[in-house]
C-alpha cells in the first residue's frame, strides 16, 4: 500500500474513534425538551342536537406529533361533575348518543388514545335533546266585534328547546291565508302560560278563520285546527249551474248562477279547467283559469285538439270559499260558435261525446231552421251541408240554438234518470265523488257492501256529507279503488 493510502485510512479510523468518545457526551449535555405527544393535546368537542331523544356528538383530532391515536375515549354528564363512560363503537371522531331524555341537558368531554396513553380532556360541551313544539290545542276566538277580536291559546310543550315565537294567519279558504300576528322572544318569559292577541278591524277584507303555530330552535310546530270567528255569516252556496253559452276555437265563453252569499258579500269568482283526469283510477287535477269579480261570465282562453274542455266554478265572500259548481256543458238553449267548418265540427264533438244536434236559422225564403247535427257514431246530418253553405267560409259568432248535446258521464243514463238504481261501477272513490257531485241532484248516495269482517251492512258516501260521514266508504275500498263493485245509487234523479 502506498504512503497517501495509508494516510487516509489512518485519519478515518481517527474521526470514527472520535465520534464514538463524543457521541455520548453530546446526548448528556442535550438540554432541549422532548417533542410533545399526542396525549398532551386536547380534541375539540362540538354537541348538536339530533332529535327528541337522541344528542350528535363530534370532535377534531388533534396533532400526530409522533404518537398515533388509536382510539377516543367519551365521558357523559347530566350535572357537569360525575362523569360516566359511553361506549364507541369505532375510533370515528363522531358519536350518536341515544336514548336519552328529552328536555335534560347532558355534558360531554373526549380525549385521544395513544401507545403512550391516554391524553387530556378536552373542554366541555352540552346540549339538550328537542324537537319542534307540540301543537297548540286550545286556540280560541273572543269578543268579536266590528274594531277588534281576541285570539286566546296557551303554550304548547316546548319539547326541550324554548320557544321564541308565534306565528298567527289569517285564512279566507283552503289556499289562501294572510300573517297578521308574529311574536318574536329573546328570552321566552316562562311565566307566562296563556296568551291574547286583538286583531284590529277583523271583518274588513276577506277571512274569518285563524290559525297559529308555535316555533323553537328545532323548528315549527304543526299548525292548530283552524278556529272560526263566527259572525253568523258562512261560505257561499253552490252556483246551481254552469254553461257554455259561446264556442271558439280559442277561447270558450262560461256563464253560470249566482250562489247565496249566506250573510257575507261574494267578492270574486273563481274558474279552473281540468287538466288532466284518469277515469279508471280518479286521479283528478285541476288548473286556475280565471278570478271574476262584479258579473257571472267571462272568457276563458283555451283549444281543443279534440278533446274535452271541462270546467267549474265557486263564489268567495269573506268568510271563505264555497262548494264547487256543477261542471259546464253545452245545454240546451242558445249559444255562439265560431271558427272553420272543421274546428266547428270538432269543438263540439268534442263538448258532446254522444252526438249533438243544434239549429241555425236563415232569413232567406221566409226565414227557417235548419238543423246541424252529428250522431253518436259520427255520421253527419242530411242537412249539415246546407248550413255549412249559409256560412261558406266559417262560422263568425253565429248563433245557434242546441237541441241536443250529450256529454261525457261517468253514470249510465239508468242511474241519472231514477231515483234509485243498481250499478256496477269501477274506478277511484274520488270519480265516484265527482260523478255524484256533478250529475247528481244535491243529496244523492252511493251505498256498498261494507266489509264482511265488520259484520256486513252498508256503508255511505255522498257530497252532501262531511269528511267524518265519508271516512267508512273510502276506508272499505283498497288504494281507494272500485273494482266493478255493485252500488246502490239513491237521489241521483233529474
Amino acid at each position: 500500500m502506498s504512503s497517501s493510502r495509508r494516510l487516509v485510512a489512518w485519519v478515518v479510523l481517527a474521526v470514527l474513534a472520535w465520534l464514538a468518545v463524543a457521541a455520548p457526551a453530546a446526548a448528556e449535555d442535550d438540554d432541549s425538551p422532548e417533542a410533545s405527544t399526542t396525549q398532551e393535546l386536547a380534541p375539540e368537542l362540538a354537541v348538536l342536537i339530533a332529535g327528541p331523544t337522541s344528542l350528535a356528538v363530534r370532535w377534531t383530532a388533534p396533532p400526530d406529533d409522533g404518537d398515533p391515536i388509536t382510539g377516543y375515549e367519551l365521558q357523559r354528564s347530566e350535572d357537569g361533575e360525575q362523569w360516566g363512560d359511553v361506549p364507541l363503537l369505532s375510533a370515528f371522531q363522531t358519536h350518536r348518543d341515544r336514548s336519552l331524555t328529552m328536555g335534560q341537558r347532558y355534558w360531554y368531554r373526549v380525549r385521544a388514545v395513544g401507545d403512550a396513553g391516554a391524553g387530556a380532556w378536552s373542554e366541555t360541551a352540552s346540549a339538550v335533546p328537542a324537537s319542534p313544539p307540540g301543537p297548540i290545542t286550545d286556540l280560541a276566538v273572543r269578543d268579536i266585534s266590528d274594531e277588534a277580536l281576541t285570539i286566546a291559546w296557551s303554550a304548547p310543550p316546548e319539547n326541550g328547546s324554548p320557544i321564541i315565537r308565534y306565528e298567527l294567519e289569517r285564512l279566507f279558504g283552503a289556499e289562501h291565508k294572510q300573517v297578521v300576528g308574529y311574536w318574536a322572544f329573546t328570552e321566552w318569559p316562562s311565566e307566562h302560560t296563556t296568551f291574547a292577541f286583538a286583531v284590529p278591524n277583523p271583518l274588513e277584507g276577506p277571512g274569518r278563520a285563524y290559525r297559529i303555530r308555535a316555533w323553537n330552535l328545532m323548528g315549527d310546530s304543526e299548525w292548530s285546527e283552524p278556529v272560526l270567528a263566527d259572525t253568523g255569516a258562512a261560505t257561499p252556496a253552490r252556483s246551481p249551474w254552469l254553461a257554455i253559452i259561446g264556442i271558439g276555437p280559442r277561447e270558450i265563453l262560461l256563464d253560470w248562477a249566482a250562489p247565496e252569499a249566506n250573510g257575507s258579500d261574494i267578492f270574486a269568482h273563481q274558474v279552473e279547467r281540468r287538466h288532466a283526469i284518469d277515469h279508471l283510477l280518479g286521479y283528478d287535477h285541476w288548473s286556475e283559469s280565471a278570478w271574476v269579480a262584479g258579473h257571472t261570465w267571462t272568457a276563458i282562453e283555451t283549444t281543443f285538439h279534440g278533446m274535452v274542455r271541462t270546467f267549474r266554478v265557486r263564489a268567495w265572500n269573506n268568510v271563505g270559499q264555497g262548494a264547487w259548481s256543477p261542471w259546464a256543458g253545452i245545454q240546451w238553449g242558445l249559444i255562439t260558435a265560431s271558427g272553420s267548418h272543421e274546428e266547428f265540427r270538432g269543438m263540439f264533438q268534442a263538448q258532446c261525446p254522444g252526438g249533438f244536434e243544434v239549429f241555425a236559422w236563415t232569413d232567406q225564403v221566409g226565414g227557417v231552421w235548419v238543423p246541424y247535427s252529428i250522431a253518436p257514431d259520427g255520421t253527419p246530418g242530411r242537412y249539415n251541408p246546407v248550413v255549412e253553405a249559409l256560412n261558406p267560409n266559417a262560422f263568425d259568432v253565429t248563433p245557434l240554438f242546441v237541441d241536443h248535446c250529450r256529454r261525457q258521464t261517468y253514470f249510465e243514463e239508468l242511474v241519472r234518470g231514477n231515483r234509485a238504481a243498481l250499478t256496477i261501477y269501477k274506478g277511484g272513490v274520488e270519480r265516484l265523488y265527482h260523478a255524484l257531485e256533478t250529475e247528481c241532484a244535491p243529496g244523492a248516495v252511493a251505498y256498498a257492501n261494507a266489509s264482511r269482517s265488520e259484520g256486513g251492512g252498508l256503508v255511505a258516501y255522498s257530497p252532501s256529507f262531511d269528511a267524518a260521514g265519508n271516512v267508512a266508504f273510502e276506508e272499505r275500498f283498497r288504494f281507494h279503488r272500485l273494482w266493478n263493485e255493485p252500488l246502490l245509487i239513491t237521489g241521483c234523479g233529474p
